[in-house]
């Protein structure tokens, strides 16, 4: 059976876990996923576990299963000219920078639209591309800490407990491949390519539930009540 995104090319700047999370959903679609990693390879391909006979780490192979891969140095100008050559005829681009970085490296939307004006490009960050934290990195336990999750979890006499796996990752992975489709199903129907923005801050706030509505609607903070 003919998968879902077959056809559609994907430029995947991702690493680590939220990025390559969305790309890894699009590969399990049928999308044509290329991998682009800098010149010493993706963070993870260094987090165990690690195969004793192969040295692959099971964890970079989970989340970039279905993927092709290459190396740029996207700070050289023959590695940007790749770079640009990839993105001329690519349906998406996937990148989880901190904000600002691909702006400095000019290969941000702005700067990408010019040469494929239709192309979706989508963005993931710990903070989101504009305001006040936009610059910092981000990891899962800050913005579980930051966006009021760990607050919620554990119980009333103990410390804060961080959700043990790293559901900002996985979740605004999901969010972002979710908002990746829509583009796609408006650019179907008006031809326009857009960026979608995703914060792994905003993701945590959004997954506190009945938590704001207790502060907004009643001015009651909640308490944590168990695991």
């Amino acid at each position: 059976m003919k998968k879902a995104l077959e056809g559609i090319k994907v430029v995947d700047l991702t690493s680590a876990l939220s990025g390559p999370f969305c790309t890894m959903m699009l590969a399990d679609y049928g999308a044509d996923v290329l991998k682009i990693e800098p010149l010493h390879g993706d963070q993870c391909r260094t987090w165990g576990p690690i195969d004793e006979k192969s040295g692959e780490s099971g964890f970079y192979c989970y989340v970039n299963r279905n993927k092709k891969g290459a190396t740029l140095n996207l700070k050289s100008e023959k590695g940007k000219q790749m770079f640009y050559d990839l993105v001329k005829d690519a349906d998406i681009l996937v990148e989880n920078y901190r904000g600002g970085v691909t702006k400095k490296l000019g290969i941000d939307y702005e700067t990408v639209k010019k040469i494929n004006p239709s192309i979706i490009y989508a963005s993931c960050s710990g903070f989101g591309q504009y305001g006040p934290l936009t610059h910092r990195a981000c990891y899962d336990i800050v913005a579980q800490a930051m966006g009021g999750m760990v607050n919620l979890t554990g119980f009333k006499d103990t410390d804060p407990v961080k959700v043990g796996p790293s559901v900002a990752d996985h979740v605004s992975g999901i969010y972002l491949t979710v908002g990746v489709l829509a583009a796609l199903h408006h650019r179907d129907m008006t031809g326009e390519g857009q960026q979608v923005d995703v914060s792994m801050f905003d993701t945590i706030f959004s997954l506190l539930e009945n938590a704001l509505v207790n502060y907004t609607m009643a001015g009651e903070i909640s308490q944590r009540n168990g695991n």
